[in-house]
Parts: structure tokens; C-alpha cells; sequence
């Protein structure tokens, strides 16, 4: 039986040894998958943050462009209103410089007196040579 007993201890020892290098390969394994794992993972995540600044940059890109639309029809409008006013001021000036010239005390006095008064009065004599026309018309019969 001693032989027996060494054989079984024998056996026993090479499956103890035979255990764990299966432990040892299936630990190498499941560190090898996890590794790969990690890295496709990496990989992954450096593809999703490339990914993700392209598409801020295209994002940004095109609310830049939204914004100079919106700036340039908000410039357009102030230019026309500018126009506008410009060419109001240059129709006033033609009419004081057309006043003064067909003044009552000679061309260029009446403007050297339009000039003499203080802005308030200029546009209160303006806005009366403008209602005088209709003030010396002849009355209707409704409004008396």
C-alpha cells in the first residue's frame, strides 16, 4: 500500500499542480480580455471626443453664420432709416436755401437771419410756413 499511497499523493500533487496553472491560464485570460477591453474602450472614447469637437466646431460655425444674417439685415434696416433721415435733412436744407432766396429782403439775407435764430424757433418757423397754405384757404361750410 505505500505504494499506492505515494502514487495517490503523486496524483494529487499533479492535479493540485495542473489546477493551478488552469488558474493561472484563466487569470492570464480574463486579464488579457479585460486589457483589451480597456482599450477598445479608450479607443473608443478618444473617437466619440474627436468626434464630439467636430461637430462643436460645425455647430459654432453655423450660429456664427445665423448671428452676421441676423447683423446684417439689423445694418441694412438702420442704413435705409439713415438714408432716410439724410435725405429729409437735404430736402429741408434745398427748401431753406429755395426761402432764402426768394426772401422778401434779397437772396442770401433770409438765410443769414434763418441762421441767427435759436433751433426751437427755426422749427416752429418751419413748421408754420408749412400749415400757412391751408390756414389762408377759404373755409368749408362743415367746420364753421
Amino acid at each position: 500500500m505505500p505504494k499506492k499511497g505515494r502514487k495517490a499523493a503523486a496524483l494529487s500533487e499533479e492535479r493540485l499542480l495542473l489546477m493551478q496553472q488552469k488558474m493561472l491560464a484563466e487569470e492570464e485570460l480574463s486579464k488579457k480580455k479585460e486589457d483589451m477591453l480597456t482599450q477598445f474602450l479608450k479607443d473608443k472614447l478618444a473617437k466619440e471626443e474627436h468626434n464630439s469637437a467636430l461637430n462643436l466646431n460645425k455647430i459654432n460655425l453655423q450660429w456664427r453664420t445665423v448671428l452676421r444674417e441676423v447683423k446684417a439685415r439689423e445694418l441694412r434696416k438702420d442704413i435705409e432709416i439713415l438714408s432716410q433721415t439724410f435725405e429729409r435733412v437735404v430736402d429741408c436744407k434745398d427748401s431753406v436755401i429755395q426761402v432764402s432766396s426768394r426772401g422778401p429782403m434779397g437772396p442770401g439775407r433770409g438765410l443769414e437771419e434763418w441762421l441767427a435764430m435759436p433751433p426751437k424757433e427755426r422749427k416752429c418757423s418751419r413748421r408754420a410756413n408749412v400749415l400757412k397754405p391751408g390756414f389762408h384757404a377759404p373755409c368749408s361750410p362743415r367746420c364753421c
